[in-house]
């Protein structure tokens, strides 16, 4: 039997098994005062989630949340799995469709929310969660856990890289949750509250055999890489496992991953077809997990039941049901099921449920399954067999069929169509009748309750478009704004500048009620659907909402006017208007578009990146500018210095310079500062600038690159970074204080291609003489004269965790992780993207504290 390493008793009558006791007490003990160290060594936080530097001449206080997500929202839903005891539905899901990181939230019978355990409830006992655990904070006696923050390829996650995404759930008999990823087949525990087991509960974290990214990978699981696999617990805490289907999600996921695995290897090897096999697996501390049986003979194994000695197995290449021993005895082989007398055959069925009454549960398709796609190519291989598909008429909806048992195949009840592309189903036998769970039911992201009786649609939950759902930013523009006169909050929901697609925008007011809303839409339009980042972009829809001066992304000059980013054929320009709307045209050009940067992205590259798919065309990335009081523009360009004929490559393009225009249009002084990766500019009302760079990353060459015979820059690793000052005439920064916020994986070092999650802007200015930055789980207060840290306000919290009068109250300013600020008069706006919530807080300022000094 399967044990619980949160509650392991080791027992034995062996020799030795004394020594062994004392051994396990000692290292208890020692844990004990482990933990008692880290808990006596717990920051103390003031009221308000104040830590200690604070001064108290700025106070940040939590006001509101504005377009708080429905944890119901999500882009995909994975897996399902349900513990019948306590009626809980568990759902592993993402917050946008492919590419994101894994989250589980709890849901009861009615469907209601009941908690999200993972990322992490931060009032979880140190003890139970030690090995993710940074730090510890004390608030009102209340101790919080601080997560370390791994950059999951972009997207924050404290439980492993992005190539462990999960995507497989399951409930074992002891208790646990046991998940799993389709890129490496690796196993996590994690208890029904989010806790992790003592030991062996594994990070997620993979190692490749050799080389390159994406290849030479070890599968810890059996199933084959990148398809869609199935779990289910026997009843003596084995764990079975599917080969898997290559379903379109799988495929859709590999598509935009860039990564193959054509030279995985395994710790199961098998003869043949991997896809063809179920594994009966016993799970030990690691976790790891231990051969106890194997049986082949399938084609795309999907989902399994076990009915005592057998297990039933959805033969879904096969179009059948096979029921076997695992020792490999044929029982039955299920082609047909009886509807009122007649015969009808069982097509493509994939997942797989079971009652208490036996009654079997099969998710069919209309037609027979298609021939088997090999998802673990190489990824030119997939992209090319899901272009050639994506002209083919899709398949017919899918439906549910409830069976009598698989000895009696007789149709019970049917549901109405589900959605083409349902993977999962789950059923809630602890009420009678059962429920029947369907993950996207209605499509990606949607929650479907049947009946067991008559599988009749009971309730259905998704995303109306309301809330926030997935305001992560993928380079491009920063995804909040403020409007300095009118304090209207503008706000981008689900934007994918990767896969190229503009995210709905929102415009509030300072109560948070919605003004007005521009839908999503693609930069590129392509006759297969499949928007990727593969291919040239489409300039003329590159450029959102033309005919609005007030947007997402004007720059609100201190000269009243305001100014946007367009990037086009020639380059980039800035253009200007009056608060009106009405252009203001430059005098040096006689137009109200300035070019910027007369460098056009187009070349060798760009023009054949829809022939080369394998390319990654990088397309221009917003690095920021701002406008003084003067009307002198301030913009973040390319080098001169890595300029040439046909195409700039991202790796000259992390390389800045500071360029300033006069309020005519005219370059005032060029190159004005050289700065590396620079994540957004602001000037202050005396024309001092503040940029979150990396800095003393180098000098580059001064002479003008000659790439036939000089070497690219040289790929610099991961740097730290830093929010600087520096004086209207440039030099050196006059102050420089440590940053160490979510700077996402987009166009800094050592990924200079990447347009992954980029946050920006992480600073923003008041009228006081203070600049707000973003750390990972708190903002930061610094004085924009002396550069000394005077506040830090907020701690790590969950979407649970709602300050004070919620049911978690503390931290009473919770953060889960910050992409963008801005501040309007005693106002603090602050995007936490990992709860998908946007937070407003109180400023308020005691002067004399800050005379005092």
């Amino acid at each position: 039997m399967m044990t619980n390493p949160r509650s392991r008793k080791t027992t034995s009558i062996q020799f030795g098994a004394t020594a062994l006791l004392v051994l396990t007490l000692c290292l208890g003990l020692a844990s004990a005062e482990q933990e008692d160290e880290i808990l006596k060594k717990a920051i103390e936080l003031g009221p308000g989630s104040t830590h200690p530097v604070t001064t108290g001449e700025v106070r940040v206080e939590l006001e509101a949340f504005f377009l708080e997500g429905d944890p119901h929202a999500c882009g995909i839903i994975w897996d399902l799995t349900v513990d019948e005891e306590k009626g809980e539905l568990f759902v592993l899901c993402e917050p946008k469709r492919v590419g994101g990181v894994g989250e589980v939230r709890v849901f009861d019978r009615s469907g209601a929310y009941l908690r999200t355990i993972m990322p992490l409830n931060p009032t979880l006992p140190y003890a139970s969660v030690r090995d993710i655990c940074e730090e510890v904070v004390r608030e009102d006696g209340t101790e919080l856990i601080v997560p370390k923050f791994d950059l999951s390829w972009g997207e924050p996650s404290f439980y492993g890289s992005f190539w462990d995404s999960h995507k497989k759930i399951a409930l074992a008999p002891d208790g646990d949750l046991v998940i799993s990823d389709l890129y490496r087949g690796k196993l996590m525990r994690m208890g029904t509250d989010g806790s992790l087991p003592e030991e062996g509960w594994n990070s997620g974290f993979a190692t490749h055999n050799s080389g390159g990214r994406g290849s030479a990978i070890v599968n810890y699981l059996p199933f084959d890489s990148l398809r869609y696999p199935y779990f289910h617990f026997g009843p003596d805490g084995s764990l079975y496992v599917s080969g898997g289907q290559s379903s379109f999600e799988s495929r859709y996921h590999h598509y935009n991953l860039e990564g193959g695995v054509n030279k995985a290897s395994y710790h199961f090897p098998v003869e043949g077809d991997r896809s063809g096999y179920v594994w009966k697996l016993g799970l030990k501390p690691g976790p790891k997990a231990e051969k106890q049986g194997i049986v082949g003979g399938f084609k795309e194994a999907s989902g399994i039941v076990v009915d005592g000695d057998h297990i039933v197995v959805a033969d879904a290449g096969n179009n059948r049901l096979q029921v076997c021993t695992i020792d490999g005895k044929q029982v039955a082989s299920i082609t047909h099921y009886m509807d009122r007398g007649k015969k009808q055959r069982i097509l493509d069925p994939t997942a797989l449920a079971m009652d208490r009454d036996r009654c079997l549960y099969v998710l069919i398709g209309s037609e027979e399954r298609p021939k088997d796609l090999r998802t673990e190519g190489s990824i030119r291989f997939v992209q090319d067999a899901l272009h050639d598909s994506a002209f083919e008429v899709p398949p017919p909806p899918r439906k549910v069929i409830k069976l009598r048992n698989w000895k009696a195949p007789e149709l019970l009840a049917e549901s109405a169509p589900v959605h083409t592309y349902v993977m999962q189903i789950a059923v809630d036998a602890g009420v009678s009748p059962p429920l029947l769970w369907v993950a996207n039911g209605d499509g990606p992201g949607s929650l479907q309750q049947l009946s067991g009786e008559d599988l009749s649609l009971k309730s259905q939950w998704q995303d109306d478009g309301s809330t926030l759902s997935n305001p992560r930013q993928d380079s491009g523009m920063p995804i909040l704004n403020i409007d300095p006169e009118t304090g209207h909050v503008y706000v981008e929901d689900d934007a994918r500048y990767r896969h190229k697609k503009f995210g709905t925008v929102y415009r509030l007011d300072q109560e948070g009620s919605i003004l007005k809303t521009w839908d999503s839409f693609f930069i590129d339009i392509e006759e297969s659907g499949l928007i990727s980042p593969w291919g040239a972009t489409n300039l003329e829809r590159g450029f959102p909402h033309p005919e609005e001066p007030l947007f997402l992304d004007s720059v609100f000059g201190k000269d009243g006017r305001v100014y946007r980013w367009k990037l086009g054929e020639k380059g980039v320009s800035v253009l200007r208007f009056d608060r009106a709307g009405k252009p203001v045209p430059f005098a040096s050009t006689g137009k109200h578009e300035l070019l910027v940067d007369a460098y056009p992205i187009k070349g060798r590259l760009y023009d054949r990146a829809h022939l080369r798919k394998q390319w990654t065309c990088w397309w221009d990335v917003y690095s920021g500018m701002d406008v003084d009081r003067e009307g002198n523009i301030y913009y973040m360009n390319k080098q001169d210095r890595y300029r040439e004929s046909g195409m700039m490559l991202p790796r000259y393009g992390l390389h800045r310079q500071l360029d300033v225009y006069d309020s005519t249009g005219k370059l005032k002084q060029k190159a004005l500062l050289d700065l590396t990766s620079v994540k957004g500019i602001q000037v202050d009302k005396n024309g001092y600038l503040y940029i979150v760079h990396i800095p003393n990353h180098g000098k580059p060459t001064e002479e003008r690159v000659n790439r036939v015979g000089a070497k690219a820059p040289k790929r610099f690793p991961m740097r730290s970074f830093a929010l600087s000052k520096f004086a209207p005439t440039g030099g050196e920064p006059l102050w420089s204080q440590p940053w160490d916020g979510d700077h996402g994986m987009g166009f800094i070092p050592p990924n200079p291609h990447c347009i992954c999650s980029t946050h920006r802007v992480n600073q923003a200015l008041d009228d006081k003489g203070y600049i707000y930055i973003a750390t990972k789980f708190s903002v930061q207060v610094v004085d924009t004269e002396t550069g000394k840290l005077v506040g830090d306000f907020g701690s790590y919290g969950n979407a649970d965790c709602r300050g004070k009068d919620s049911a978690y109250p503390h931290p009473e300013l919770p953060f889960g992780s910050i992409s963008s600020l801005a501040v309007w008069k005693d106002k603090l706006f602050v995007m936490d993207v990992l709860n998908r919530r946007l937070v407003k807080c109180n400023l308020t300022y005691d002067p004399a504290l800050k005379n005092a000094r």
